[in-house]
């Protein structure tokens, strides 16, 4: 059931609070920021990214803290806004800020408790 009754939801909290998978997205995040700025090394860094989030999203199913459709969700944020966060002071190779290109970015952030995501696009 999507929206149960608070009675319900506060008697049972892991079962209704766990979409999307926080360490699925922080785990994404960070193999994402490591292999942009060490493509060189990708030959590790992305087998090691590849084992550690299966072997995390295995392990939170395992303790019944997630459901396996809770991850690809977690992912895709992760991985948005880690490769936002790789563009950002970023210069091109022929010397170009990259901020003079038109872009777009996306950026968490809260306001009196909330959580939002904004979706910021510059010419």
């Amino acid at each position: 059931r999507p929206f149960p009754s608070i009675k319900a939801y506060g008697a049972n909290t892991p079962k209704y609070d766990a979409f999307p998978s926080g360490h699925i997205m922080t785990a994404t995040s960070v193999f994402t920021v490591i292999h942009g700025n060490y493509p060189e090394y990708s030959h590790y860094t992305i087998p090691i990214a590849v084992t550690w989030c299966t072997l995390l999203g295995l392990q939170m199913m395992n303790n019944a803290v997630h459901w396996a459709s809770d991850y690809p969700l977690g992912i895709a944020i992760g991985y948005i806004v880690a490769k936002s966060s790789l563009s950002m002071g970023r210069r091109e190779a022929d010397g170009k800020n990259a901020a003079q290109a038109s872009t777009m970015a996306v950026y968490p952030s809260q306001f009196d408790g909330t959580q939002t995501l904004n979706f910021i696009k510059t010419f």
